[in-house]
Formats: structure tokens, sequence, C-alpha cells
């Protein structure tokens, strides 16, 4: 089975469990915003892989080619960029144990389902794991918008136990942030096609 099957199907499992035990009641299903959220997720997640994936076959060929050449395991095949920004931890102990196809398949299924849960509106705890595992309650902190318990907080998706480790955990069990955001988000525009040119018409605004 392909991924996008289960993306649909975790997507709409959260959707049914939003409705159901939501931690905010007042946010509607459909709001402001989703149409461009629903482009982003397709430039993000699709598009841009398709985009880049012929750029990037030369180079991951010979860095594969490479890799196997100093013992690393055969199975070592996904852009490399994500190893550099972000992935490191995740695919390069995979690799170098011999991980199956269908285990590194297990994993991204995994990743999308913690992700997708922490970044639901529902109403559920974790008790004491909520110290090694992160929550949607925790990680909506991190979404904060006002500088309270800092402006750097909550950063992990799976493991909140990083945050705890380093400093970076701040978590009001019991109420939400007053309001999400980012600072300036006022300046961005609401349309997806003005969300991709601004930084470009930004910055040749401040150039000029």
């Amino acid at each position: 089975m392909t991924y996008l099957p289960w993306l649909l199907a975790i997507s709409l499992v959260f959707t049914v469990l939003e409705r159901l035990l939501p931690w905010r009641p007042m946010q509607p299903l459909l709001r402001k915003g989703l149409v461009s959220d629903l482009g982003w997720l397709a430039i993000n997640g699709h598009l841009f892989g398709l985009g880049t994936a012929g750029l990037m076959a030369g180079t991951s060929a010979a860095a594969t080619a490479f890799l196997r050449g100093w013992g690393l395991a055969p199975d070592f095949r996904f852009h490399w960029m994500e190893i550099i920004v972000y992935k490191t931890l995740q695919w390069l102990p995979l690799a170098w144990l011999g991980a199956s196809s269908q285990a590194v398949f297990a994993v991204a299924i995994a990743s999308t389902v913690w992700g997708d849960f922490n970044h639901s509106n529902l109403k559920i705890g974790l008790g004491p794991l909520g110290r090694l595992l992160n929550s949607p309650r925790m990680h909506l902190w991190h979404h904060d918008l006002s500088t309270e318990g800092g402006t750097a907080k909550n950063f992990g998706i799976v493991l909140s136990v990083w945050d705890f480790l380093f400093g970076t955990a701040y978590w009001p069990r019991e109420r939400s942030p007053e309001r999400l955001g980012y600072p300036g988000m006022g300046e961005m525009p609401e349309t997806l096609i003005g969300q991709v040119v601004w930084p470009l018409a930004k910055r040749r605004a401040s150039a000029s």
C-alpha cells in the first residue's frame, strides 16, 4: 500500500475525533485559511518532492554509491536534504541497522499519526507519559503568539522529553493560549499565491 491512502485515512480519523473530543469546542471544522493550508500540504508534501525528484536523482544515486562503498546499508535511499535538515537521528540508524523498506514505511506512518495527533484539537492527555511523549495540549503552546513562558518552547513533535531536558518545556495544563500565531503574521497575505510570492516581494521592497 502507498502512503497516500494512509495519509487520507489518518486525516479522516482525527477529523472525526476532533468533533467528538474537542479541546477547544468553539473551533469550527471549516475555518479561515483552510484552503491555503491544503495548498501548502500539497506543495510541501507532494509537489515539491515530485519537482525535486529529477534534480536530485543523480546526486542521490552518487551519494548512495559513495555510502555503500563505506559499508553502509543498501536501503539508504531517501532525500539527502531531509537528513541534513531534520531527519538525521531518525533515518540514519534505520539505514545503518539495515531496516527493511517495510520498517521504514511503518516509521513514516507512525510519524504521521503522531504529528497529526499533536496538531489536532483533542481533549486527550497522556498522564505521566506526557513527560516523554508530546500531546496536542502541550504542543499547542508551541504556536502561542504571546511571550508567556518564553518565545521558544515545546519544539518536540513526538518526544516531549527533549523540551524537559533542555528547558524549553512550557505547559499550563488547564488552559490554552489566548491566541495562536507568530509575530508579524498580519503582514502575510491570505491567499496561497500571495503567501508563496510574499517573501520575494518583501525582500525586493526592502532592497529598494
